[in-house]
């Protein structure tokens, strides 16, 4: 038996059982070509069946790269997308028979297709692949990483905030990982988030405070005062890995504004002594993460914990081992990563 695509004799096998015919394409331009059949591999019948060639499929992007447990929808572009696109994901959490993904849409123009993943999957990483000719190949070399998520429970390392916004926070769980899509909402404001290995979370900066923002009930580890007008205010936050899902987080406090005004004393005990230092403003909270940055003419600054007296006093003790030598003293009521506020003052070591 032979067959005609275009031009090209190709050798092709009748199965009797099926009343079949089978053959191997022989490599081709992009396009559609004439399939005619030969008993005798000369008198071809006219009637012909039209095979189309395709430009291989290139996976671009995954959007987004993480899909619930539960399932979930993503959105992939494709370079050399054609309607019969198909998706599934394969190995790790899912293993190696793969995992077929339901068809939403396709748009051939746009070079997008939306597929649906099954819920009740396991949690883990898993490759996308795509397939355009009814499951025959795969793009197993060129896949996409997915990650499937379980529900997540993220804490907050420091539950207060400036209230002009940037201060760095993380959140902490055990099962949260890097992808591109994640992001923190903060009251009305979504904000991007990143996976940061050595913070051993998902850190975020805080957006400035609105007084639009939809307020929370005052938490139970907050300062018993009453929100006013520039006082403490509380916000919901919730965490989003895929910008889709999304799981609570807690209550934010933006904190009311402050003021770092002077230090007592302004010079150390002798030979570089630890000493007590008093610092006084207006506008202090008691959030049990007050830092004193001590940063010298040269080199880097030195970090202290400070302890709270009142609205208006603070006291901190300055580290052992500082450099004689002048030190400009800044403030944060919401940690090391916070905003910090500077004194005019500066704090000599001698």
């Amino acid at each position: 038996w032979e067959c005609l695509p275009v031009d090209v004799l190709v050798k092709a096998r009748f199965d009797v059982s099926t009343r079949t015919l089978a053959f191997m394409s022989p490599p081709m331009p992009p396009g559609t070509a004439l399939v005619r059949v030969a008993l005798n591999g000369q008198q071809f019948a006219e009637q012909a069946l039209r095979i189309t060639y395709y430009s291989p499929p290139k996976l671009i992007e995954v959007v987004p790269d993480s899909v619930p447990i539960q399932g979930g929808r993503v959105t992939v572009s494709v370079e050399n997308i054609l309607a019969s696109i198909q998706a599934r994901i394969r190995g790790g959490a899912v293993g190696d028979s793969g995992l077929a993904l339901n068809t939403v849409s396709v748009d051939v123009e746009g070079g997008t297709a939306e597929f649906e993943v099954p819920g009740e999957v396991q949690v883990g990483p898993a490759s996308l692949e795509i397939s355009v000719d009814a499951g025959q190949t795969w793009t197993e070399e060129h896949s996409l990483s997915l990650y499937l998520f379980p529900p997540l429970k993220p804490t907050l390392d420091i539950n207060y905030a400036h209230r002009g916004g940037n201060s760095l926070k993380v959140l902490k769980e055990d099962g949260l990982f890097a992808a591109r899509s994640l992001t923190v909402r903060v009251g009305n404001v979504t904000v991007p988030a990143k996976f940061d290995i050595a913070r051993g979370g998902v850190t975020f900066n805080t957006p400035p405070f609105d007084p639009a923002m939809p307020r929370a009930p005052r938490p139970s580890w907050a300062a018993e005062e009453e929100e006013e007008e520039g006082g403490l205010a509380y916000v919901a936050l919730s965490f989003s890995p895929d910008n889709k899902a999304s799981f609570a987080v807690g209550t934010l406090c933006y904190l009311k504004e402050f003021s770092f005004d002077n230090i007592k004393p302004v010079k150390s005990g002798k030979a570089a002594a630890p000493t007590a230092i008093t610092i006084t403003g207006s506008g202090f909270t008691d959030t049990g993460s007050l830092v004193v940055r001590f940063q010298p003419e040269e080199g880097a600054a030195v970090f202290e914990e400070a302890s709270f007296g009142s609205e208006t006093s603070l006291s901190v003790t300055s580290p052992e081992g500082l450099e004689p030598g002048p030190y400009q003293l800044a403030l944060a009521l919401d940690g090391q990563h916070g905003v910090f506020e500077e004194c005019g003052t500066a704090f000599t070591v001698v």
